[in-house]
């Protein structure tokens, strides 16, 4: 899987978003808690991470999850405004530090009083996904879900 992951971010081999799509939406067959949310928000990359890769690994995923359960996509919301260093190799305490302030809220009006689902590729500390969280709650969501193909331990 590891493997899989890198080969679809780094290597742009995107015909393993299918492979990847397959382990999702079963996981939401046998999870329905999880599709019981109002959109669907992938982790944003800062616009120049953007445009090394050419793609968001997340967003790909997210875009067939909301597809094949008709669940609302959004990707104007919330955007990543700081440019943080690659997460890989960072102890907890500066992975943390990393993502103080990485995230805006530009549009709470597609948030605001929704349960959202956030889907990304790999979890490892989870500091992504909680500093997203935080700025989404703050906007005043209602709740907020995390679905990743795997985690990073």
């Amino acid at each position: 899987m590891k493997q899989a992951i890198q080969a679809f971010k780094y290597h742009k081999i995107l015909s393993f978003r299918l492979f990847f799509h397959e382990i999702l939406i079963d996981f939401l067959i046998h999870h329905p808690s999880f599709r019981d949310v109002d959109v669907i928000l992938p982790v944003p990359l800062h616009p120049s991470r953007y445009k090394e890769r050419e793609f968001n690994q997340a967003e790909i995923l997210a875009r067939g999850l909301s597809h094949s359960f008709h669940i609302p996509l959004i990707t104007n919301a919330v955007f990543r405004i700081k440019k943080t260093k690659p997460q890989v190799g960072l102890s907890m305490k500066e992975r943390r530090s990393n993502l103080q302030s990485a995230f805006e809220v530009r549009n709470d009006s597609l948030i605001k009083d929704r349960r959202i689902l956030i889907i990304d590729d790999v979890i490892t500390s989870r500091s992504t996904v909680e500093s997203l969280s935080m700025v989404m709650r703050l906007a005043g969501c209602q709740a907020v879900l995390v679905l990743a193909l795997a985690t990073g331990k």
